[in-house]
């Protein structure tokens, strides 16, 4: 299902980031490296690949993308752009919003003249997975092995 033409894709503003923080850690979190989880660190962040979805006139959701040079998972790549979040409230979730983000997110990227994206999800999120491979995506790794050690 396509949203209605009430969705508005634009960058974030520091309005949006409250906002962003409240959906992405509801509860708030203690991650230090987690730019989303903390108003002061997603500051840090903002700017041309932070993305946000307005649907109906209210926050809908987020993407962030950023720009780097030769990733250790695929040497033959100079430059590409790296899709690391990508979050949609329920209430819009399955209304075309997360495929609307992302889109106008790879015609940005496009537009900066870089040629490779990469992103990544867990092999679980059935939706991701659907959305991601649905605009063209295609697995290039197996499944990340999760490890855990107690220390007692």
């Amino acid at each position: 299902m396509m949203p209605s033409s009430s969705l508005v894709i634009r960058e974030a503003t520091e309005a949006d980031l409250a906002s962003i923080v409240a959906h992405y850690a509801p509860g708030g979190s203690d991650s230090p490296w987690d730019p989303f989880a903390d108003l002061q660190r997603v500051r840090a962040v903002l700017g041309p690949g932070l993305l946000v979805a307005e649907w109906e006139g209210i926050y809908a959701g987020f993407l962030f993308w950023y720009e780097s040079r030769r990733p250790w998972y695929a040497p033959n790549v100079e430059r590409y752009a790296r899709i690391s979040d990508l979050h949609i409230v329920p209430a819009a979730q399955g209304k075309g919003v997360g495929r609307t983000l992302l889109r106008d997110a790879l015609s940005r990227i496009r537009s900066s003249s870089i040629d490779t994206v990469f992103l990544e999800t867990d092999e679980t999120n059935a939706r991701a997975r659907r959305l991601y491979e649905g605009e063209g995506f295609v697995s290039v790794a197996p499944a990340v092995v999760r490890y855990r050690r107690d220390t007692r």
